[in-house]
């Protein structure tokens, strides 16, 4: 039998790699909801309606015969700054 000789461990062997987690500032209906305590998205809804939170206005583009038309995104997304001010302006002193 033939010995292999063991290979001489390199940097590239043993590289260790990062991982980056990236939070995203912008929340969809489901996350907000959970992000605010847990609470329900018909409650987040409800919310909107009654103007105490408000979602973020990003645009959309819509093809149209061609042309790319303006359009709003109808995706309702929440910044958690925005969300955190909600919950701050409702502590009890």
């Amino acid at each position: 039998m033939k010995k292999t000789a063991t290979p001489e461990p390199t940097p590239e062997r043993f590289a260790v790699h990062a991982v980056v987690t990236i939070t995203p500032r912008l929340l969809d209906v489901g996350a907000a909801a959970s992000y605010l305590g847990g609470v329900s998205v018909s409650t987040v809804r409800s919310w909107i309606k009654d103007k105490l939170i408000t979602p973020v206005n990003l645009p959309g583009v819509k093809q149209s015969l061609g042309r790319a038309k303006k359009e709003t995104n109808r995706r309702l997304l929440f910044d958690r700054i925005d969300l955190d001010a909600f919950v701050e302006g409702r502590r009890e002193p």
